[in-house]
């Protein structure tokens, strides 16, 4: 499997968990666990590093995580809400 496809696969669980562009560290963590079982720590680091470098993932305050929408659209990721890629912020 492809790191796009695992990529889009954590952020699809992240969407269904409920809490829409509202996650902490520990929900990014177990979206990875749960998808790309099994792994050991550092796979799990390295995975949300890698979601935190490519921009998938912003902190727009301490300690809370959202997906960067423009960023997550080129995944063809189906979202709760339709969002235009010049948006960037929801209302």
């Amino acid at each position: 499997m492809k790191k796009n496809e695992k990529i889009k696969q954590i952020i699809e669980y992240l969407i269904t968990s409920g809490k829409f562009n509202n996650y902490t560290k520990q929900d990014i963590e177990k979206s990875i666990i749960i998808t790309l079982q099994p792994l050991d720590e550092r796979t799990i680091t390295n995975w949300f590093t890698l979601l935190w470098r490519l921009e998938y993932v912003i902190q727009p305050q301490c300690g809370m995580y959202s997906l960067n929408l423009s960023k997550v659209q080129l995944l063809e990721v189906k979202l709760p809400v339709e969002v235009d890629p010049k948006q960037s912020r929801l209302s």
